[in-house]
């Protein structure tokens, strides 16, 4: 009875399979379930939609491991220490202390082995980053003023803008306003005299706006009508707006030396990408990999 008891348990229990060799370093299946099992079960259509999932969550692990024994190669692979001052420091950033921090992470239902791994992972991408990557990439102060300027070139204009609103129904109304622009009334008596939304005040005066800031049909036509002119009525069910622009400006764009900072910020960011996919094939031709998870056919 005891033997069948435990062949129940060993029954229902998932028996963990290599997925992979890595220079005699084993990655199990369960660890590409523990990092990537909601990127799985995202692509689990079939049998083969799972294991093309599977073998790109073992593909990521695989890059992880080489990082890892290169930085343990040169010296540099974090201490226990170095986690524990950079836990301190999240903790001290959230004013609480070690304890109170546990309680939280675990909450999320993470564990707090796991909080230290993926911290231990954050560190050890940073040092990688910094030793092995960031050499390999030369700063480029043309292409950073290129993307300044590609940047500029895209700031929206601002608009002074005008409108009559004309509540609904408004069909006759708005042929009323539009006869008297036709014969030569100027737009802020019109508005003075007509306007039902609120700007007659104003003699129809809204205000400066940017590109992007108004609601979109109304944005599209602000921005795409001459200065001095006024729009075809735009309607919807509760009225109809004229609208009229008194002036277009651009705005005044930020200086370069403003924006390098943040500039220099993506162009690491594209490099590291780039560079860290270079590194990533050099070492896997370097390194014995051995694949356990069959690829599907």
């Amino acid at each position: 009875m005891l033997w069948f008891l435990l062949g129940l348990v060993f029954a229902s229990t998932p028996i963990d399979r290599i997925a992979a060799v890595v220079n005699e370093e084993v990655i199990a299946l369960s660890e590409v379930y523990e990092l990537g099992a909601q990127f799985i079960q995202q692509n689990n259509q079939n049998d083969e939609a799972r294991r093309k999932a599977e073998l790109k969550v073992l593909d990521s692990l695989i890059i992880r491991i080489l990082i890892t024994q290169e930085l343990q190669r040169i010296g540099l692979d974090p201490t226990t220490e170095e986690v524990d001052q950079a836990i301190t420091n999240v903790a001290n950033a959230n004013k609480m202390d070690q304890a109170r921090l546990r309680v939280e992470v675990e909450k999320t239902g993470i564990s707090w082995s796991q909080y230290r791994r993926e911290m231990r992972d954050s560190i050890r991408q940073m040092k990688f980053n910094q030793s092995i990557l960031q050499p390999r990439i030369t700063v480029n102060e043309d292409m950073l003023l290129d993307a300044y300027r590609r940047g500029i070139a895209d700031l929206p204009k601002e608009v002074d803008l005008g409108a009559i609103f004309l509540a609904a129904p408004a069909e006759e109304k708005v042929a009323d306003v539009q006869q008297r622009l036709s014969n030569g009334e100027a737009f802020a008596k019109l508005a003075a005299e007509t306007d039902e939304g609120g700007v007659a005040s104003e003699n129809g005066r809204m205000g400066k706006f940017k590109q992007g800031s108004l609601r979109p049909d109304l944005d599209k036509v602000a921005f795409s009508i001459p200065v001095g002119t006024v729009s075809e009525p735009i309607c919807d069910q509760a009225g109809c707006f004229l609208l009229y622009v008194f002036s277009k400006s651009d705005l005044s764009p930020p200086s370069f030396e403003s924006q390098r900072g943040k500039l220099l910020d993506e162009y690491y960011a594209q490099r590291f990408e780039r560079e860290l996919a270079l590194w990533s094939d050099q070492a896997k031709r370097r390194a014995s990999i051995d694949i356990k998870l069959v690829s599907p056919e």
